[in-house]
């Protein structure tokens, strides 16, 4: 069994693994996400459009922060995307 360092909490993308939800609407994972970042999308919408996720309707009732994921993808994008697209030259 594999334990991660930090507890898990829904809303912070550094303690979720790669096959925990992001979208709980659509049932997007946190690793298909990142591939789409990794191969070239830059934006929340570019996300959606190559995802699916943050285009369902039941974040209050399916989502456990009770709300829209578009938080926790735009991490994703500041955290996985290359530094130009994430302003840094």
């Amino acid at each position: 069994m594999h334990f991660s360092p930090r507890p898990k909490r829904w809303d912070d993308i550094e303690t979720l693994e790669e096959t925990d939800l992001i979208c709980w609407c659509i049932g997007v994972d946190k690793a298909t996400i990142v591939r789409a970042i990794r191969k070239g999308a830059a934006t929340l919408s570019e996300i959606k459009s190559t995802t699916g996720a943050c285009t369902g309707d039941e974040c209050a009732q399916k989502n456990p922060n009770k709300r829209c994921c578009s938080k926790e993808i735009k991490a994703l994008i500041a955290r996985y995307g290359s530094p130009k697209e994430n302003g840094h030259v």
